[in-house]
């Protein structure tokens, strides 16, 4: 990291967490991201003692293997909630298609030449949408799979807030997580679920 090729800021803590997290996102998913990071953030810009211990983790990986600055080298982020990247890639997106088609008249118009039945011509709602749509009242049912909100998205009291807010909400995961145990508006069901291992036949890693 160059000192000299900081900008200048006379920042007054707390900064912004979301663009931290945002900042860190970028590191691990491109690798210009990292280098220009490097070059202008130090551990101390981070306002989380977690993020400088994340931010410093992948700047000494980058530099440890010789990552920065060689052609085709880079990081290869391992995704923290297993089946992310393989539910993305076969259409369980909001936004996207099996294969990354995008959620569009066009590719709706082809579903229906190819199986039959009219797809959806327009994006559904990313996590932190629903969330704000629950929080306003306007999901009546909300069926969670994984995950949990509270843990994973900012503001917690927020989230709660929102959770408490759906009349119906259905949560299946492999194990009890906090926000399953959020007071519903009405009902409240809990459903089991087994992993790769437990389940009968095949399956692929995603």
């Amino acid at each position: 990291m160059t000192a000299d090729r900081r900008p200048s800021t006379d920042r007054i803590p707390p900064q912004s967490v979301e663009m931290e997290q945002a900042v860190l996102g970028a590191m691990l998913i491109e690798r210009p991201a990292i280098e220009k990071a490097a070059d202008i953030l130090r551990p101390e810009d981070f306002y989380r003692p977690e993020h400088r211990t994340i931010f410093e983790a992948i700047v000494n990986l980058v530099l440890a293997r010789g990552m920065v600055g060689r052609e085709h080298c880079g990081l290869m982020p391992i995704r923290g909630h297993s089946g992310v990247q393989g539910g993305a890639e076969v259409g369980c997106a909001p936004n996207q298609l099996p294969g990354g088609v995008p959620v569009d008249a066009t590719s709706a118009g082809r579903i229906g030449e190819t199986w039959g039945f009219e797809g959806p011509a327009e994006p559904g709602l990313q996590a932190v949408e629903m969330l704000d749509a629950a929080h306003d009242g306007d999901i009546d049912m909300f069926y969670i799979a994984g995950g949990n909100f509270l843990e994973t998205l900012p503001d917690p009291h927020y989230v709660r807030e929102a959770l408490e807010r759906v009349p119906l909400r259905v949560h299946q995961d492999l194990v009890v997580t906090h926000q399953m145990l959020v007071e519903p508006a009405d009902t409240v069901i809990i459903l089991p679920a087994v992993n790769r291992y437990e389940q009968e036949g095949g399956a692929s890693p995603e």
